[in-house]
């Protein structure tokens, strides 16, 4: 257990609009390990840190991640009916590939020389992925025409939605994603809520079929208003933008940290090259590159009782501890002395997962972790199992001969202090392109 107060990437000073909710995560102890991270994400001993409301509660909060106990199992079990294979499927079948497909058919006008197209592949997944956050959370009219303004929109909305881990001043940067987050609920939420309101109605006239009611998140919210309606009215927009945000960005965002790690890796293992359109290895590689770099840096969490951490450490009841979700994937003693290393053959430790802590654990496992990296225990892409948005999008960028520009720089991002890329430029085979 590490108790450092400071993290080294520097000071998240201004993560205390809501003083009674918890100090700053500089002034609380910091959690390492994965064994003590694992414990506490499984244990009923803990809980969200301040209950959710923090600095991004005004976008976030009271949504899916804010909640714990009784509270979060009902909301899960209410939003799990979107993450069904067939429905999972259908994002990727129906939705991704096809636009995927035509954005590389459109990149064959970008040449590279030597045969192949140039790509900015962070830019060239969100604008693929947003139709999949569209969908699942039931937006009408996203579509192409509004491209540009609507990546305006949801970039700024992920700022304030990820507060937390934004560097620049928190109070300036909330103020402004709310205005994009009016905007957002005025252009595209609410106009997409009342036609939702209305086929429900007609529904429950017996005017329509069930089946004739989309399945998406906002639908879901209409037919369990009871349940929503104990928090705040912000509870709808709140979950709308926490789902939108995952396709769109952390999945968008992982891929080139997939790309770039497995480029790494295959000089020195070769006869690789035939498996890289296999979803089985491209599952292994995902995994792997997640727990190197997990979407979110850390997470807050309370103490309901007294409690002891399997390191030793004694917590008292209301102490709050942030979990280093970095360092935990990083662990040694998990994970083995090539902890740092990319290795999609890593031998599995009892209890130690092969994506680390990147999904969470326990009854706080993320529910969207089958919409990522697939729901296939066989390891197979079968027609019944989901290949995961980030492995079909991978099998379908190598089956390209994908590979990293070597003439263009990737750029990280210097927006929050999330492990990712701002830019990260690859070349294709003009002819499969």
């Amino acid at each position: 257990m590490d108790t450092r107060t400071r993290r080294e990437a520097g000071s998240f000073a201004g993560t205390t609009f809501y003083p009674d909710r918890g100090p700053s995560v500089d002034d609380m102890p910091w959690c390492t390990s994965y064994a003590d991270v694992d414990h506490v994400f499984r244990s009923k001993d803990w809980e969200q840190g301040g209950g959710g409301a923090r600095d991004s509660y005004e976008f976030i909060g009271d949504g899916l991640l804010a909640l714990s106990g009784n509270e979060h199992f009902q909301r899960r079990r209410i939003e799990a009916a979107l993450f069904r294979r067939p429905n999972l499927r259908h994002y990727e079948r129906d939705i991704l590939l096809p636009v995927l497909r035509e954005r590389l058919a459109s990149a064959s006008g970008q040449p590279a020389g030597d045969g192949r197209v140039r790509l900015e592949l962070r830019g060239l997944m969100r604008s693929c992925l947003y139709r999949v956050s569209a969908a699942f959370v039931g937006l009408d009219g996203v579509d192409d025409s509004v491209l540009e303004q609507y990546f305006e929109l949801i970039e700024e909305l992920g700022i304030g939605t990820n507060l937390e881990w934004v560097v620049s001043n928190h109070r300036e940067a909330m103020d402004r994603a709310l205005v994009y987050k009016a905007e957002f609920m005025e252009r595209f939420f609410q106009p997409s809520w009342e036609r939702r309101a209305a086929l429900v109605a007609r529904f429950e006239r017996g005017e329509i079929a069930e089946d004739d009611l989309p399945l998406d998140l906002i639908t879901v919210m209409i037919r369990n208003a009871d349940h929503f309606r104990q928090w705040a009215p912000g509870v709808f927009l709140a979950d709308a933008l926490l789902f939108h945000g995952g396709p769109v960005n952390s999945v968008a965002n992982a891929i080139p940290h997939t790309v770039s790690e497995l480029s790494g890796w295959l000089p020195a293992h070769p006869g690789h090259e035939k498996a890289l359109t296999d979803p089985a290895f491209l599952r292994l590689c995902c995994n792997e590159a997640l727990r190197l770099h997990p979407p979110t840096p850390f997470f807050i969490r309370r103490a309901v009782r007294d409690t002891t951490l399997p390191s030793g450490l004694n917590m008292a009841a209301g102490d709050y501890i942030v979990l280093d979700i970095i360092a935990a994937s990083h662990d040694v003693a998990a994970f083995g002395d090539d902890a740092d290393e990319f290795n999609p053959y890593r031998a599995k430790n009892r209890g130690v997962k092969s994506t680390g802590i990147a999904f969470g654990g326990g009854v706080h496992t993320c529910i969207a972790m089958g919409m990522t990296i697939g729901d296939a225990p066989s390891g197979t892409d079968s027609a019944g199992e989901p290949a995961g948005l980030m492995v079909c999008s991978l099998g379908e960028l190598y089956s390209r001969e994908m590979r990293p520009d070597r003439l263009s720089a990737s750029e990280k991002s210097t927006v929050n202090v999330r492990d990712e890329y701002s830019s990260y430029w690859v070349t294709l085979n003009q002819e499969t392109a």
